[in-house]
């Protein structure tokens, strides 16, 4: 048996997140096979560049953001079921004094990377699941985490590519899984409404939701008749321009009929490490619609599993639109044709390879 602990960036559990969520379900899968799991958090966030407004947005962040849980206190999450035997609780800091002693760590940020990076190990990881600045004055730090001492494993091929610019040693490939068992499909691609959109709301910038609804408005003017179907973790968007239902935090029930309801699922993503909806929306047999992004290339190849466009051009994402829309044979040829080919993606697989790489077999 081993003692892995796994380094967050911040105790935000209260929405979904696709990095979490992925460290989770590992989580769960590493104590079921007789391993002791630490899922660490620091009680806030911190940027550790030297810029001197990064310096001044940490005093902000320290004085105005009042921390979530006290050391040592436990850590819940009420949207995913983790295992009650993994032991998931706040720590001060990421500093080396305050993580606990273990046989394997896991940084999953770049900020964990760094603060992993002092601790005395021979077992080290760094699971890069995006390329994770927000900032600009956090891209070059960021990049530079990559050639930290620490075997660094990355969930798609894009990933892999960037890292393998800085790593010290060979970067692996570890890709993430799906759960099919939670996601299913259960109506078939020519049952639905062609007209069924779907897109997932998120605030975020890099999460490209305004250019998606300027496409959809672009539609618009030549089908007046979509039926525009929005979910996501925040609230609702309040778009008075634009006609659409909006799902709030939807529950498995709802969550795979919005999948199974849609026709076309969109994203205008500017930057994902892997994009677990885009998944989701193939397990259930929605044809995908999505930009051309780095991490989307592992899933959706165009006119084969997905019809992809140029990332920032809002009239090709209206375009790719409108041609599934105006050709219902090729919108689910390329639906079947997704949701065959993420088949291949399961978490059994995934956890095999987790295994062989922390040399746990």
């Amino acid at each position: 048996m081993a003692l892995i602990t796994f380094l967050m960036p911040d105790a935000h559990c209260e929405h979904p997140v696709g990095g979490y969520k992925v460290v989770f379900e590992y989580a769960n899968r590493l104590v079921n096979s007789g391993h002791a799991v630490n899922i660490v958090f620091p009680q806030q966030y911190k940027l550790i560049t030297n810029s001197i407004v990064d310096k001044l947005k940490n005093i902000y962040l320290k004085l105005k953001i009042k921390p979530r849980y006290t050391p040592g206190e436990k850590v819940p999450c009420n949207w995913f079921e983790v295992d009650e035997k993994v032991n998931m609780f706040a720590i001060r800091s990421l500093d080396t004094k305050c993580l606990p002693a273990s046989d394997i760590y896991i940084a999953t940020y770049y900020t964990t990377a760094y603060a992993l990076e002092q601790v005395s190990s021979s077992r080290k990881y760094y699971l890069v699941q995006a390329l994770d600045y927000f900032y600009e004055s956090e891209k070059d730090i960021v990049l530079r985490s990559y050639s930290l001492d620490m075997q660094i494993i990355a969930i798609s091929e894009y990933l892999q590519s960037v890292c393998k610019e800085y790593a010290r040693r060979e970067v692996l490939l570890l890709h993430n899984g799906f759960d099919f068992n939670y996601f299913r499909q259960s109506r078939s691609e020519e049952q639905r409404d062609p007209k069924a959109i779907l897109a997932m709301y998120h605030p975020g910038e890099w999460k490209g939701f305004k250019e998606t609804t300027e496409a959809l408005k672009i539609v618009l003017q030549q089908y007046p008749d979509l039926n525009i179907n929005f979910f996501g973790a925040y609230p609702d968007p309040q778009l008075p321009d634009l006609k659409y239902n909006y799902s709030r935090s939807p529950d498995r029930a709802l969550h795979n009929k919005l999948y199974n309801d849609a026709a076309l699922y969109v994203t205008h993503s500017k930057n994902e490490g892997w994009g677990l909806p885009v998944g989701e929306a193939m397990i259930c047999g929605a044809c995908v619609v999505c930009s051309d992004i780095g991490g989307f290339d592992t899933m959706a190849v165009n006119n084969e599993t997905a019809l992809v466009f140029a990332v920032g051009n809002v009239e090709q994402m209206a375009e790719k639109i409108i041609f599934a829309l105006e050709n219902n044979e090729e919108r689910i040829r390329i639906a079947r044709n997704g949701n065959e080919f993420i088949k291949r993606f399961t978490w059994e697989s995934s956890f095999r390879k987790l295994i062989e790489i922390l040399n746990l077999s």
